[in-house]
């Protein structure tokens, strides 16, 4: 078994801002695949699991723990066989948000502060990059979050018949799901891309600053 005391990449995923609100997000938890333990961690966005103990990790409560295995569990509709390079290259860099300049992520943490810079979120760099994944709108900036410290060449997409369910994507010791967007905008980069298309453009840069 997979037991570490070092703390994860996973705890970079975490949003505690969600965490009584979309579910356990404050820190990495458990879940058991297969009858072995994983350690799972979510911004109420994308979910990422992969095998082992890790440090930080705990056993959430039943009602929790069944919905995540259902989650990470593999789909029943279509499954499509890819390749991760061309997904990674599609989403982007993985860049990763920050406290706000502007606030110190003061407006995250407490409810009386208010932030125009970030919306009052406390992050920066955590705009939504849109994408058609196989026709599904998604966030292609936390799928490639998700897709940063996994390995493998290649992968699983599991694509639920209800376009509004989550999308599953399984690799080798490794397990995503993410949320679709309601929508994606006219001219959001297509995968996978048609023939001869350029690639899409790069993610925000992490040394902006904001307005």
């Amino acid at each position: 078994m997979n037991t570490t005391t070092e703390p994860h990449w996973l705890a970079r995923l975490c949003d505690p801002k969600h965490a009584g609100k979309r579910g356990r997000t404050d820190r990495p938890y458990l879940v058991e695949i297969d009858g072995a333990s994983w350690t799972w961690a979510s911004d109420a966005r994308v979910l990422v699991a992969v095998p082992g103990l890790h440090a930080g990790a705990m056993w959430p409560d039943k009602e929790v723990s069944a919905l995540v295995a259902r989650m990470v569990a593999p789909g029943t509709g279509d499954a499509q066989f890819l390749d991760v390079a061309p997904l990674r290259a599609w989403c982007g860099p993985p860049v990763w948000r920050t406290d706000c300049p502007a606030c110190l992520g003061q407006s995250r943490r407490r409810d009386e502060v208010s932030c125009e810079a970030c919306d009052s979120t406390g992050y920066f760099n955590d705009d939504v990059i849109p994408g058609l994944l196989y026709g599904r709108p998604v966030d292609r900036r936390r799928l490639a979050r998700g897709l940063e410290h996994v390995g493998g060449a290649c992968a699983l997409l599991y694509l639920d018949p209800d376009p509004e369910k989550p999308l599953r994507l399984h690799g080798d010791g490794w397990r995503i799901c993410l949320m679709p967007l309601l929508d994606a905008p006219e001219g959001a980069p297509v995968f996978p891309p048609p023939a001869g298309s350029p690639a899409p453009g790069p993610l925000n840069d992490p040394t902006e600053q904001p307005p």
